[in-house]
């Protein structure tokens, strides 16, 4: 498989949800892990997708998953999530959406065959994962508790 018929899709939004003493961290981090994305990551996708603060709703997020479904070119869909998680839950932008919520919402999209990894830099991202391996993807990856070594 070539780059080409790849995608990536950064949901990054740890700014609006995140604790006011952390803002200026929170906001360095959410401008600093995009970045990092466009600069090593993009080239190696034949689309790349990324969703960045009040964007970051469950829906944009499906409505993507929907528009790489359509696309039949691509064979891989890589996810990267800088949101805050809780245990069980991420934050899509002022909203908290459980894993099993997200699951259920992924496999009605049907896109099992074409799900490859999800690396998620949330908190509490190992308690989401078997959701989203549940939901197709092949591997997922998240920390077991407070994630303090996020994309910076």
């Amino acid at each position: 498989m070539d780059n080409c018929n790849r995608a990536l899709v950064i949901l990054c939004d740890l700014t609006t949800e995140g604790d006011e003493k952390f803002k200026k961290l929170y906001q360095f981090l959410d401008a600093s892990g995009v970045k990092l994305a466009d600069m090593l990551l993009a080239s190696h996708y034949g689309r790349y997708e990324k969703l960045v603060g009040s964007q970051v709703t469950l829906q944009s997020f499906l409505d993507i998953l929907q528009s790489l479904k359509a696309d039949t070119s691509i064979q891989a869909i890589d996810v990267i999530p800088i949101l805050h998680g809780s245990p069980r839950s991420l934050w899509f932008n002022t909203e908290p959406v459980t894993a099993a919520d997200l699951k259920q919402q992924i496999l009605r999209i049907g896109l099992r065959d074409r799900l490859r990894l999800l690396y998620s830099l949330a908190c509490y991202g190992a308690s989401h994962a078997q959701d989203f391996v549940d939901a197709g993807f092949k591997a997922a990856i998240g920390a077991k508790g407070v994630n303090a070594s996020s994309s910076h």
